[in-house]
């Protein structure tokens, strides 16, 4: 269940989008919210100018100078955090911490997730694509790929009130391809689906027959992984609707999916891909948060997990502290 929420925030009034599904996921699990800050230092001048041209004396002096500012924004935007996290909440009742990072964005956030015994990263993200996201990159991208927590991706549109209340998720859709792998995307979409007291839904996309196999009962096979998948989360949630579409790309038969059965957040396991080798080969993952302006969940399983069998692997999925 998710509990423990950390909300990585920046100092733009985008990324405050998340803080009200990390709101709407603490109102249903009594949860507790951490808001995080990964402190990153202002270009200084004497990087601009080449001070290492400057004499001891001065370098020694512009450097002390530049250290004192360093010290004062720092504390100045911890402070910023603290005022944040007291005043959310005074708004909600919940316990609200702060806590203001160093370091390498990624590896801090899941150095804090490990401190906090974090359950689950609720963040918006942008939705770069192609060579802007190689050259870029995305914090929401090189978190997915070091978590072992899954993440909730929100891209909020620029006209909505961050402090507006989200609708409650009603069905979560959760793409799996008959793979363990996939599997693992179980957890956490359980997890979800049960906070909000939502439907379920289990989606298979199989590609249509080949002239080589025009034969081939893809359906069929699709249908039993789907059923087996049921029966391994069917102890501990309500039975999840089973849906099997045919389309030649697992992206789009995963959107036209969430459309057709009124999908709130799309939960899906993803290999977290990174630069070239995301662009080259691909990722289904990647291809629906960049199309979908609805929420995803996404969870990169870690190489030990074994497919799901009961209780005992819903209750320690990647938990530090299980």
């Amino acid at each position: 269940m998710y509990q423990r929420i950390i909300v990585p925030l920046d100092t733009s009034r985008f990324s405050t989008h998340a803080i009200r599904y990390a709101v709407a996921i603490a109102d249903r699990t009594q949860g507790t919210i951490e808001l995080v800050r990964v402190h990153i230092p202002e270009p200084t001048v004497a990087d601009a100018e080449g001070l290492y041209q400057f004499t001891p004396y001065q370098f020694e002096g512009v450097a002390n100078l530049e250290r004192a500012l360093e010290h004062e924004q720092t504390r100045q935007d911890a402070l910023d955090l603290a005022e944040r996290a007291q005043a959310l909440a005074g708004q909600t009742g919940h316990t609200v911490t702060s806590r203001l990072l160093h370091g390498r964005i990624a590896t801090a956030l899941e150095e804090e997730a490990e401190s906090f015994h974090a359950d689950i990263f609720v963040m918006a993200s942008h939705t770069r694509s192609g060579l802007d996201r190689i050259r870029f990159g995305s914090v929401g991208d090189a978190l997915v790929r070091q978590a072992t927590v899954p993440v909730l991706l929100v891209h909020p549109d620029q006209d909505v009130d961050p402090t507006m209340s989200p609708p409650a998720f009603r069905r979560v859709l959760a793409p799996l391809d008959g793979s363990p792998f996939s599997d693992q995307i179980l957890v956490p979409a359980v997890d979800l689906a049960r906070a909000f007291g939502a439907e379920l839904w289990l989606l298979h996309v199989e590609p249509p027959p080949s002239d080589a196999e025009p034969d081939r009962d893809g359906r069929l096979a699709g249908v039993q992984a789907l059923e087996a998948a049921a029966r391994r989360c069917a102890a501990e949630f309500d039975p999840p609707h089973l849906e099997v579409v045919t389309g030649e790309h697992p992206a789009s038969g995963i959107l036209a999916a969430a459309q057709r059965v009124g999908a709130d957040a799309i939960a899906m396991a993803t290999h977290g891909r990174s630069g070239l080798s995301r662009w080259i080969a691909g990722s289904t993952a990647d291809e629906v948060l960049r199309r979908t302006r609805m929420p995803v969940l996404l969870h990169r399983p870690a190489p030990h997990e074994a497919p799901i069998r009961g209780r005992s692997a819903i209750a320690t999925y990647g938990h530090p502290h299980a």
